[in-house]
């Protein structure tokens, strides 16, 4: 594999050499876990997916390159308390990865006699949640005794977008050309370091977390279907109305993957396909939480089908064309990422999935929302950078945008 970075994937790359952009993958594992299965295990994942095979080389262009065989990092530690993962997560989110030598994953262990924690940290430049997910069910079953497909590399996605679903006119062109543009020789005299220097710095990311059982999440997970709206809508409405002070127009950007909107579509391979969506509400005292639920689930689904996503993505290109201006992204109370029900069946073997949850570094002034459901349990991280205006009210505004969910 040798290709230039898509545009998503280079304004990652920039937004990292700032400082470190990592998504990390945490799972909690009940039953005994052999260090020896999992060292070969970790092996064979890493022959089988050709993206940890890689590095991420600037010559003026930056390219992901697959290297010579360089083994995949594993450390392993004594399993703490059932705290320890949460601390370990959040270390992780604040590490470099070495992303010009490779490999962009590092697995951590923390192995207990009866219950162990395993994290996958992974490059962002080079994958989403939903890839570090798929390399956590394939370690999974490599250490359950299956095998595993071996994966192609994928192209950058936005080479798959179908030139019908730009909203703008010049949609497709301005795709077309980012390649062109890429192999221009003007690139070769630029100074990135300088470039992403000039970046904001929102400090380190810090972690909170909380997790539903199984029987509370199945009754959330009922209780949206009856009110019409789905987990991510409630979620939603739980941080907006938290955060929300006073009366206010307030803004969320959310997340959103089109891997099953591209041709041929992405499937579950491992590689960065994201989007985001901006959604506009008005809180106030007498804010109905379902209603403002639905209206979540309303304004995702219109700026869905109106092309949304791929506005932002040509955003992208556009900032990063000369004179174009790269900033963070759009103002917003909190930004919501929730890659929603994970295929992971919770037994592998003699090991039990417990729970697993994921999130990514956090890269704008104000707090990221992660949650995933895995095994039933859903699970919240509220991740926030240090510099953000109200860090030291955090615990008391996750706990309160949590408890909605409960009620």
């Amino acid at each position: 594999m040798k290709r230039l970075l898509g545009p998503e994937e280079f304004k990652l790359w920039l937004f990292n050499r700032r400082s470190p952009f990592n998504v990390v993958v945490a799972a909690r594992l009940t039953g005994r876990l052999e260090i020896v299965a999992l060292q070969q295990a970790v092996v064979k994942l890493r022959s089988s997916h050709s993206l940890l095979s890689a590095q991420i080389e600037c010559h003026g262009r930056p390219r992901l390159v697959t290297t010579p065989a360089l083994p995949l990092p594993l450390e392993i530690e004594t399993r703490e308390d059932d705290d320890h993962w949460r601390r370990v997560l959040e270390q992780e989110l604040n590490r470099r990865l070495p992303v010009a030598e490779g490999p962009l994953l590092r697995v951590t262990l923390l192995h207990g006699a009866e219950a162990s924690d395993l994290i996958l940290c992974a490059c962002h430049v080079a994958t989403d949640a939903l890839g570090v997910f798929t390399l956590l069910r394939d370690l999974l079953a490599l250490l359950a005794g299956d095998e595993i497909t071996p994966r192609m590399p994928m192209p950058a996605f936005e080479e798959l977008i179908p030139a019908e679903a730009f909203g703008a006119a010049d949609g497709a062109a301005l795709r077309d050309q980012w390649w062109s543009r890429q192999t221009s020789e003007r690139l070769a005299a630029v100074d990135w370091d300088d470039l992403a220097g000039r970046l904001p710095d929102v400090g380190k990311t810090r972690v909170l977390a909380d997790e539903l059982d199984q029987e509370t999440t199945a009754a959330l997970l009922a209780r949206c279907r009856a009110e019409q709206t789905t987990v991510h809508g409630a979620l939603s409405a739980g941080v907006l109305i938290s955060l929300a002070s006073e009366a206010a127009e307030v803004a969320c950007t959310h997340s959103v993957s089109l891997r099953q909107r591209l041709e041929p579509p992405f499937g579950d391979e491992v590689g960065l396909c994201l989007s985001r969506v901006l959604t506009r509400h008005r809180i106030g005292p007498d804010t109905d939480f379902w209603g403002l639920a639905r209206d979540v689930r309303s304004r995702i689904t219109a700026a869905i089908q109106c092309g949304e996503p791929f506005d932002r993505t040509l955003e992208t290109i556009r900032v990063l064309t000369p004179g174009g201006r790269l900033e963070i992204g759009p103002e917003a109370v909190a930004t919501m990422t929730n890659p929603g029900l994970i295929a992971l069946e919770p037994r592998q073997g003699r090991l039990s999935v417990r729970s697993a949850i994921s999130a990514g570094t956090v890269m704008v002034d104000g707090p990221v929302i992660s949650t995933a459901t895995v095994a039933g349990r859903l699970t919240w991280l509220w991740t926030i950078p240090d510099h953000w205006s109200r860090a030291a009210e955090s615990a008391l505004l996750s706990r309160q945008a949590f408890q909605f969910l409960l009620s």
